[in-house]
């Protein structure tokens, strides 16, 4: 199944497209996961410079490109990351490379909607903005449906326990992007001390 049907197959009938995914394993291409995510990425670019003034997040003229990338990709990969780690403790089914390929395949409802919903922005008023962000919370409640009917297909979970994983994944994400910071504060305070000394024998030498 070449991507277009797989991701059609996946927005109008995940359960059983996810199913097709795991039982594909030791055949899986792994290729859409890269092409997604950077369809992603690139949607969400073109998004800040469609965007219609008045309602726009994000003026074109301040929009970090790097950042913006940071925004789908890091997320993204913290939850493949966390989630697959919670899986593996809680008897599931699902290898990293199929983590991977299904929550970019849960991308897809942002892939498909961002730049039409973006369009959108210019036949809405300002007096409308609620309406133009609350299509954009129903592609991001779509995106986290799909993502949570693949962990629970995928590892044969039961609704129960899904949620369950789907909050252990959240906290382990947060543990990960604490644990990221501290090191990065002490990694700047170790440089700040090392070049206070640095300065210190310089200036002893030069006297």
């Amino acid at each position: 199944m070449n991507l277009i049907n797989q991701s059609l197959a996946i927005l109008f009938h995940p359960v059983d497209s996810f199913l097709f995914l795991k039982k594909k394993r030791g055949s899986t291409n792994y290729a859409p996961a890269f092409i997604l995510v950077s369809l992603a990425v690139i949607l969400r670019i073109a998004s800040i410079f469609i965007e219609h003034f008045p309602l726009a997040a994000i003026a074109p003229k301040d929009a970090n490109i790097w950042m913006e990338i940071i925004r789908i990709v890091v997320p993204y990969g913290l939850i493949v990351v966390s989630c697959y780690a919670v899986t593996t403790i809680l008897d599931g089914e699902t290898l990293f490379g199929e983590m991977a390929l299904a929550a970019a395949y849960s991308l897809l409802p942002y892939i498909v909607l961002i730049v039409p919903v973006t369009v959108f922005s210019h036949i809405v008023s300002l007096q409308e903005f609620s309406l133009y962000s609350g299509l954009h919370t129903l592609i991001w409640g779509w995106v986290f449906v799909l993502f949570f009917i693949s962990v629970q297909t995928m590892n044969g979970y039961s609704f129960s326990k899904t949620v369950g994983v789907v909050l252990l994944t959240a906290l382990t994400m947060a543990i990960i992007v604490g644990l990221a910071l501290l090191l990065f504060a002490m990694t700047s305070q170790a440089l700040d001390f090392f070049k206070g000394v640095f300065l210190e024998l310089k200036l002893l030498i030069m006297d």
